[in-house]
């Protein structure tokens, strides 16, 4: 090694993330599902979640990927946030039992497209938690209610 070359210091800060690779890090991580959709329904980011459940997008808009449909979806909550600019939050239930809190954000890009950046949780667990919770409080309620002492 020459003397002018130096090595390398460990104690030096390490340079900065830009905030956009850090942005997509975390999603890509987020336990749930995330991804970017388009007012053309194309799908411009899905995180590890999202391609797990539903595969690489790739080309196909968003009610084929997720839905295996070939039209748009109807009611589509998530385009509500194109028509409104404000953020909304529903929850959505499968056929196979499972539900889903969705909260769904507009986003803009550095140039400028307007997305909307959709995050749901699988929420099935405490929603199950939540009822036999609330059936145990009915039963001993109505226990106390109708002992003698």
């Amino acid at each position: 090694m020459s003397s002018t070359t130096k090595k390398p210091d460990s104690k030096q800060p390490k340079r900065p993330v830009p905030e956009t690779d850090q942005f997509f890090s975390i999603l890509n991580n987020f336990p749930g599902i995330a991804y970017l959709q388009a007012p053309d329904y194309s799908i411009r980011f899905a995180n590890k979640k999202f391609v797990e459940l539903y595969g690489v997008p790739d080309d196909k808009p968003c009610y084929a990927t997720i839905w295996g449909r070939e039209e748009p979806c109807t009611e589509c909550q998530t385009f509500k946030v194109f028509e409104t600019g404000e953020p909304l939050t529903w929850q959505l239930s499968y056929s196979d039992g499972r539900t889903y809190k969705v909260y769904d954000h507009p986003f803009t890009t550095e140039d400028g497209e307007r997305l909307v950046l959709e995050m749901s949780i699988d929420t099935t667990e405490q929603l199950k938690a939540e009822h036999e919770l609330d059936r145990l409080k009915e039963t001993f309620q109505g226990m106390f209610r109708n002992s003698m002492v």
